[in-house]
């Protein structure tokens, strides 16, 4: 299943822009973040990682560029220890 956040919003030109972010399920995040569901959680719950969007009742997701974004957060973060 693909689900997409849609931003809709008017330019300062009065024109409308709709900008759509595909959501990430648990697996897929855990996946590329390189972490275990635990850890995750244990991530969310320290304030590390961003807390997901409730799309259902029994259901949660991130933004993919919410986490794109602090996956680069992070390689930036590790970028400037090295330096």
């Amino acid at each position: 299943m693909c689900l997409i956040l849609v931003e809709v919003g008017l330019s300062s030109s009065s024109t409308l822009e709709v900008k759509m972010d595909r959501m990430m399920r648990v697996p897929e995040v855990v996946k590329i973040v390189g972490v275990s569901k635990a850890t995750l959680r244990n991530m969310i719950r320290d304030g590390v990682f961003p807390a997901p969007i409730k799309i259902s009742r029994q259901a949660i997701a991130w933004a993919e560029s919410t986490v794109s974004n602090w996956l680069r957060t992070k390689i930036d973060e590790t970028k400037e220890l090295k330096n």
